[in-house]
């Protein structure tokens, strides 16, 4: 607080007080607090960017089939209490987290999405953080990869668990790398809450804790046996691809059998390996002990693994022998855990060094900078950690405790499992690479260039350090800078940015990997492979931009070459497709001679690019062109981010959607609130809903509080309401009851992409690229989304007629479409009463381009 000191008696007597500061933080000039530069002007341009793409008109779009059941549930959570687990819904951290939502800001379609939007940002951040292992300028073009991607912006405004998991896989990787930087404990407990919260988020997580587990694992032998270590995962990897060729695609279950086989062949060349080597050193070895860590948090989990071996179901929890079974398993697997850990951290041996350089230079480290050894203490409270988060969430914070910690510690893993059999969706092999080739083109290309470059740069220096000089945060530059233990934290530090780099890039592979091999294929899955790319690709993409001598081209006038890798690829793309047909009639004249002057323009260019590469250098040069084309797909990612988010978000003819609510939903409930306004007041209506309309109207419908759901039995009761809804499965039970009183809509509910990609041959990929008018559709397909008719390849699709609809019709009582004249319908003249004219409704359809100025956000 403030205080007046008034000046001594004397010369300065009867002056007015002098105010004394106490220094306080208002006091502060905001440059203590925030250095501010270009990369932080570019860091915060980019979050407001992003705020902007994840936040705006969130409530736009109706909720799609999947959605409808995650926002419903929460509601039930925040208005009730009432929640239990249902592995079918995936983890209960959604649920909660939107409970929350709701009850700070209220239950509408745009706060059910308001905790993505959250993550997606998140993961955007967490790019930030990851400067010290690619660098400040890798950092921010990673992050303006993942603002821009297609799939990771869509899915950051769509309730669903996978842009969590993308958040808390990058918390994960994060901590590990911080505890191999610092060797303090509080980064494995940072590790192990990214581990935890994504358990309970979604089951894919165990698809990137196999990854992350199998890296490390492989770092961890690879430190002591080093080159031999390829002998030993040679066997595994070939035995692998064959089982996926032949078990999974063929069904031959001697496929497995060459597995095993591989298996112990890849035991007997590791034990062969270890000769010569102390097998004591693997004990000290801190990628082991992440390892280890991350296999034991985990072990109660696999016990569905143990029901599969002794023909149990894992989903079974509902008898005394069930719940039985399922206790003696976990409780197996969690005593299997507390001995492996026991005996790895509990029962650890004296240190021993192969290296008598190593032994000092980490005795001269542990000197100087404080380090957290990995005990079996801290191991169990790393347990108690992990398991207090997913037993709380599982039974709902001890309110389902039973059947949350069955459905949650067995259930989970086994219903994923059995979801992989039923493969859910049929999607072909190449599923992935198509959609990758839709939307992520950019980080595709941009990963292969980076995986070409680390590949390169490690076999010809093996401590070739991934971030070019002087693109590290001031933060490592202090943290290295410690007096007697400087070199061995460097090394230590340029270890863990070699390892980073090779991670992105089993990251990549294991996920292309995995999600290829797993049979579930779904579009929000994307998410998962789009990720680690936008890391490598970024990464990539900043070297390039940081090895470009920027003041020479700016001098030598070069920098003109990125905007001439536009004008290159698109004269190239005119002479390529035009090719005219020379004749003398007048068109093919016109078309030669059109042809011609593009062919001149071209030469043209090419003689100013060889001009340009000659006067500044070919390195440089190469480098300058290959931007002009990164900047040219960039916007090209852009724009198709764009058209997914804000133009074609509820449609069907983007490929990243599936099961999706069509824009009717919204202007069906647009014209229950018109007339339950005009005739009953705010939203106190009746309306009847059956079962097969359920989802997602069972959402909206909580919002009409006289809303009658009669599922798959209609009754005089329900078929008295205003307002009726009905989907195919019940036209034939409803029809009786409205034909002759309402007169009725026709919308489509739920829509699912064209498929016409099922059945891709190579020789169906050759005549479509040599037959010009299917050439044309293809591009008509991928840059405008326009599909051309099945009957009539010239004409496109009209969406009134998409194929792959789920229609709904809703039925509105005659006297009361009379009164509201807005409907477009008239009254009809007194039914006839014979049978035949009794079962013939009146129908009136709603065209999809049909606009309506007001969203709804229910």
């Amino acid at each position: 607080m403030a205080q007046d000191k008034l000046v001594p008696e004397g010369a300065g007597a009867g002056s007015v007080p002098v105010e004394e500061r106490n220094g306080g933080w208002l006091d502060r000039p905001l440059s203590d607090l925030i250095r501010v530069d270009w990369e932080t002007i570019a860091w915060a341009v980019l979050m407001v960017v992003a705020a902007v793409t994840r936040f705006y008109n969130l409530g736009a779009r109706a909720m799609s089939h999947d959605e409808s059941l995650h926002t419903l549930y929460s509601y039930y959570l925040y208005n009730a209490g009432n929640y239990e687990h249902n592995p079918m819904m995936h983890g209960p951290f959604l649920f909660h987290a939107n409970a929350l939502m709701y009850a700070l800001f209220g239950d509408s379609d745009a706060t059910a999405r308001l905790v993505p939007a959250l993550f997606g940002m998140g993961v955007i951040w967490m790019a930030y953080l990851f400067r010290r292992y690619v660098g400040r300028m890798g950092a921010l073009m990673i992050g303006i990869l993942i603002t821009i991607s297609p799939s990771l912006l869509f899915h950051s405004r769509y309730i669903r668990n996978d842009i969590y998991i993308a958040l808390l896989a990058m918390v994960w990787i994060y901590g590990m790398f911080r505890y191999l930087d610092t060797r303090r404990s509080r980064w494995v407990v940072v590790m192990v809450l990214g581990m935890a919260f994504g358990f309970i988020a979604k089951e894919n997580h165990f698809m990137t804790g196999a990854i992350l587990g199998a890296f490390f694992v492989g770092l961890g032998v690879w430190q002591v046996i080093r080159r031999d270590l390829f002998l030993v995962v040679a066997p595994l990897i070939l035995a692998t691809a064959l089982a996926y060729w032949f078990h999974v695609r063929d069904q031959d279950p001697y496929a497995l059998v060459a597995l095993g086989a591989a298996a112990v062949i890849a035991l007997v060349l590791f034990v062969l390996a270890m000769r010569g080597h102390a097998w004591r050193a693997y004990r000290h070895n801190v990628y082991l002990d992440l390892a280890v860590i991350m296999l034991t948090m985990i072990m109660p989990f696999t016990a569905p693994f143990g029901h599969v071996i002794l023909g149990w179901d894992a989903m079974a929890y509902t008898t005394r022998t069930d719940i039985l079974r399922s206790v003696l398993l976990v409780g197996i697997m969690t005593l299997l855990a507390v001995i492996i850990a026991y005996v790895w951290f509990g029962m650890r041996p004296a240190s021993v060094a192969e290296d008598d350089d190593d032994a000092e230079s980490d005795a001269a480290e542990a000197a100087v900078v404080p380090s957290d050894a990995i005990t079996f203490g801290l191991w169990a409270r790393l347990m108690a950690i992990f398991w207090t988060v997913e037993i709380l969430f599982f039974t709902t914070f001890f309110t389902n405790t039973r059947n949350g910690l069955a459905t949650g510690i067995v259930g989970s893993l086994g219903y994923w499992l059995k979801q992989q059999e039923v493969a859910r969706g049929g999607q072909p092999w190449y599923y992935y690479i198509m959609l990758g080739g839709l939307y992520e083109f950019l980080p595709i290309l941009l990963t292969g260039a980076g995986v070409a470059a680390i590949v390169y740069w490690l076999w010809r220096d093996p401590r070739w350090d991934p971030v070019p000089t002087g693109d590290l945060p001031d933060a490592v530059i202090r943290e290295t800078a410690v007096p007697g233990a400087s070199a061995a934290i460097t090394a230590r530090y340029l270890d863990n940015r070699i390892y980073f780099a090779v991670l992105g890039i089993w990251w990549t592979v294991g996920a292309w990997s995995a999600y290829t091999i797993a049979g579930e294929k779904m579009p929000w899955l994307m998410t998962h492979l789009a990720l680690p790319m936008c890391v490598v690709g970024g990464w990539y993409l900043g070297r390039l931009i940081r090895r470009v001598d920027w003041t020479g081209a700016w001098q030598a006038r070069t920098v003109w070459l990125m905007a001439l890798t536009p004008a290159l690829l698109f004269a190239l793309g005119i002479v390529l497709t035009s090719i005219p047909s020379f004749g003398r009639e007048q068109a093919a004249v016109a078309g030669v001679t059109q042809w011609l002057f593009a062919l001149v323009i071209l030469a043209a260019l090419a003689y100013l690019t060889w001009w340009l590469l000659r006067a500044g250098g070919w390195r440089d040069g190469v480098r300058l062109l290959a931007l002009g084309g990164v900047a040219l797909l960039m916007l090209l990612t852009v724009r198709f981010a764009f058209m997914l988010t804000f133009i074609n978000y509820d449609y069907a003819t983007e490929y990243l959607v599936y099961a999706h609510a069509s824009p009717d939903v919204k202007r069906a409930l647009n014209e229950i609130d018109l007339i339950s306004e005009r005739t009953v007041g705010e939203r106190n209506i009746e309306v009847a809903y059956d079962d097969d309309s359920a989802w997602p109207f069972s959402w909206y419908m909580r919002q009409y509080p006289n809303a009658r759901f009669y599922g798959a039995n209609p009754n005089s009761d329900a078929m008295s309401a205003p307002v009726i809804i009905v989907g195919p499965e019940n036209y034939d039970k409803v029809h009786p009851y409205v034909v002759r009183d309402y007169i009725k809509r026709s919308y489509r509910l739920i829509w699912w992409p064209d498929q016409g990609y099922f059945n891709w041959t190579p020789q169906r990929a050759w005549d479509t690229l040599t037959d010009p008018q299917k050439l044309r559709n293809l591009f008509q397909v991928i840059f405008y989304r326009r599909y051309p008719e099945i009957a009539n390849n010239n004409e496109f699709r009209d969406l009134t007629q998409w194929p792959n609809r789920h229609e709904f019709e809703m039925w509105v009582r005659r006297d009361i479409a009379a009164e509201i004249w807005d409907l477009g319908v008239t009254p009809s003249a007194a039914p006839a009463t014979d049978g035949e004219a009794l079962l013939r409704a009146r129908e009136i359809d709603l065209s999809a381009e049909q606009v309506y100025n007001d969203v709804y956000d229910g």
